[in-house]
């Protein structure tokens, strides 16, 4: 199996940037304009204009480098049926989607993890589709935010004046869940706490709603649903998406029932200078993954958010696990489709060192962890896209440059193999940080 099958190249109309996102299996954003391609099975790989007339097409070499040591895994994966959401995918030579089971699906998404940094996007499709994630080390709730939730978000400049309350762009709100170990047996089976949001009190949430979604007549046709409200609606089939089948058949082969907190929907139709209508995805205002940018803080979440069924503080001194759950029922038409949450990775921002500024004044430059490390360490910008691009090297006391780097707007890993044990600094112009390699 190839280590990825599929990949978008997208430059960002919003943030002046290139970068890489996964397209497999569950497709690139085209709605946002994106150059997307698909990895075929030979070594050369056709680009191409998506969401609008090919502007150019040719072949260039992809070439992969694993990274290691990514500080979670994915131990559930239980998407809503969605256009992203794609089996065929998990599935080894000779294999048919009965033969799938959990463990596979999982052992495929995280070898894309690894290949893929927090640039690897997992679709949860539409709503109360989930991904589940065991944290490598125990996190500590500590003072302010605890984690960081990576996913796709945008926000659209012509729709966000001011970047105040309300937002607009692409956001797909995902509501988090964590869990502790409390029985040790690393599964996530032990009771489970939602983060409250700003919109966990709001009277148009619904909570406890059910949606049941159908295995169509057609395996290639729309996907019926029924809440629990009695209502009705279909995941519709998209052009752009042609694969067999929307519906995650390796979960069920007739039904499929999900449940949780709906949130009220969050497109409005908007008219563009040319007149052209475009649906626009407003933000909600914190606690929800795949809500806000990336490179904002308000895509981190606080483990004191936590509360039990009846919302209560949890009261929670530690997690082990995170779930995020898409949160919205939305099918939109104008090529856009049903609203899905994704997850890119869960970064822990408590414990890992900050970057120095000077001789005593802390830097919001980077973040470092696992700090000690062993065979190297991930470095992130707290400062988002306004730092990558820098000019970063790692020196050891002698003041010897070791190795040199761009430093990048998702976290990205530093390896330190063939490096002797002892401190080190990661310098970027007058800000650094220590690390220490054990």
């Amino acid at each position: 199996m190839d280590a990825v099958s599929r990949f978008v190249f997208g430059v960002s109309a919003y943030a002046g940037k290139c970068y890489f996102c996964s397209l497999v299996p569950y497709g690139a954003p085209e709605r946002c304009g994106l150059v997307r391609y698909r990895e075929r099975k030979e070594d050369m790989r056709r680009f191409f204009i998506s969401g609008g007339t090919a502007l150019a097409a040719f072949l260039l070499p992809v070439l992969l480098v694993a990274q290691s040591g990514l500080p979670f895994e994915i131990v559930e994966y239980r998407p809503a049926p969605g256009q992203f959401v794609d089996y065929t995918y998990f599935l080894e030579e000779g294999q048919s989607v009965q033969d799938l089971d959990n463990a596979q699906v999982c052992a495929y998404l995280n070898a894309q993890c690894e290949n893929m940094p927090f640039s690897y996007l997992v679709s949860l499709g539409g709503f109360g589709g989930s991904v589940t994630v065991r944290l490598k080390e125990s996190l500590p709730d500590g003072d302010g935010a605890d984690f960081k939730i990576y996913g796709n978000a945008f926000y659209d400049p012509a729709y966000t004046p001011a970047l105040t309350d309300e937002p607009g762009g692409s956001a797909e709100p995902g509501i988090v869940w964590v869990s502790r170990d409390e029985n040790g047996n690393g599964l996530p089976d032990d009771p489970w706490y939602e983060l409250a949001g700003s919109m966990t009190d709001d009277t148009a949430a619904v909570a406890g709603y059910t949606i049941t979604y159908y295995v169509p007549d057609s395996i290639s046709g729309d996907i019926p649903w029924r809440d629990s409200r009695g209502d009705t609606g279909r995941i519709a089939r998209m052009e752009m998406h042609r694969q067999e089948s929307y519906f995650p058949l390796w979960l069920a082969s007739d039904s499929l029932v999900l449940s949780g907190r709906l949130l009220p929907p969050n497109a409005r139709l908007e008219t563009k200078p040319s007149g052209a209508a475009q649906w626009v995805l407003y933000s909600y205002g914190w606690g929800y993954a795949d809500n806000h940018p990336n490179n904002s803080n308000l895509s981190d979440m606080d483990i004191s958010w936590a509360v039990d069924a009846e919302g209560n503080p949890a009261g929670l001194e530690s997690i082990d696990f995170v779930r995020v759950v898409t949160a919205v029922n939305q099918q939109l038409d104008l090529g856009v489709g049903e609203t899905s949450t994704e997850f890119a990775g869960v970064e822990p921002l408590s414990r890992p060192s900050s970057g120095r500024e000077g001789s005593d004044a802390f830097s919001s430059l980077f973040r470092l962890w696992p700090n000690p490390c062993q065979d190297g360490f991930w470095c992130s910008l707290v400062s988002g896209d306004a730092s990558a691009g820098l000019e970063a090297g790692l020196y050891d006391l002698s003041g010897r440059c070791v190795k040199e780097m761009k430093l990048r707007d998702c976290p990205f890993f530093v390896g330190m193999d063939g490096l002797p044990a002892g401190l080190y600094l990661l310098r970027a112009g007058s800000a650094y940080a220590r690390i220490l390699k054990k």
